[in-house]
């Protein structure tokens, strides 16, 4: 199939797509990933030092930064609901240098 026959139209999300848009950001690999790592950089410096080291450190830590990462995901929903924003990638219908 080439592009000439692909239906490019936009069509607005439905509402369905856009939450499991939002649980798969917010609960997903990459906020998992991101607050493991995240984790493992403030348990290698003892950030905060109140929660000390070992397993229990590590846990408030990586819970820690799970919960920043799944905030700063609803205040993104929030603010592309307010605007009514569609935020996925969509293939640019151009063609050539120029796009002409």
């Amino acid at each position: 199939m080439t592009l000439d026959q692909l239906d490019l139209a936009y069509e607005r999300l439905t509402q369905r797509t856009m939450a499991n848009n939002y649980f798969f950001d917010a609960f997903g690999p990459d906020p998992i990933v991101g607050s493991a790592f995240a984790a493992g950089i403030n348990q290698f410096s003892n950030a905060p030092p109140e929660w000390h080291q070992g397993v229990e450190g590590y846990s408030k830590r990586f819970g820690s930064d799970f919960g920043i990462a799944a905030g700063w995901n609803h205040d993104a929903l929030c603010t592309i609901e307010a605007f009514k924003e569609d935020t996925l990638y969509y293939r640019c219908e151009c063609r050539g240098v120029l796009h002409g």
